[in-house]
């Protein structure tokens, strides 16, 4: 059964975006459940940010996140300015509030 949106997430998730921008990687990570605390540990968020800067260029700001639900998780969808392309960072959260996924995505 589908929950209401998780109070609170467009807000947690650009700040989720920003201590990435900023390269705060432990911060970043703190609402990570287990399973992504595993997957993606600080080296490896700063590696996915790496590739992110490497494709689509220096950071420049984010646009009004935008949350919805999507079956029992919330999604916030956040628009990524960078200088060669813009993307579209997705947050997905449990009822729990914990982060169970991060995606950048090609801007449609």
């Amino acid at each position: 059964m589908a929950e209401d949106i998780l109070p609170g997430a467009a807000g947690r998730a650009s700040g989720l975006f920003a201590d990435l921008a900023e390269q705060h990687w432990d911060q970043a990570r703190a609402d990570f459940n287990q399973q992504m605390s595993e997957r993606l540990d600080a080296t490896s968020l700063a590696g996915v940010w790496a590739q992110v800067i490497g494709t689509a260029g220096g950071y420049e700001g984010m646009g009004e996140p935008v949350a919805h639900q999507a079956g029992d998780y919330t999604l916030v969808d956040i628009p990524l300015h960078f200088e060669a392309a813009d993307l579209t960072g997705r947050v997905s959260y449990d009822h729990a509030g914990q982060v169970v996924g991060l995606f950048f995505l090609n801007r449609q």
